[in-house]
């Protein structure tokens, strides 16, 4: 059984997906203009989600959490 997975990407899109079983996480992403989109505290057991537009031939960035 997966305690914890996470799938991202910044180009073409930019997402942060995060599944924890067991602790409270979350997902984030940030443009290279510094725009940073957040998800909410998600609950263990489901998956949390941001979203950003990604900007062309710069650097976005996807990153996920622990809170508990």
């Amino acid at each position: 059984m997966v305690e914890s997975s996470w799938t991202y990407g910044t180009k073409p899109r930019l997402y942060s997906n995060y599944f924890h079983r067991s602790r409270w996480h979350g997902s984030s992403v940030k443009t290279a203009a510094g725009r940073i989109t957040q998800s909410a505290n998600t609950s263990p057991g489901q998956w949390s989600y941001a979203y950003g537009t990604a900007t062309p031939n710069r650097v976005d960035y996807a990153y996920y959490r622990i809170t508990s």
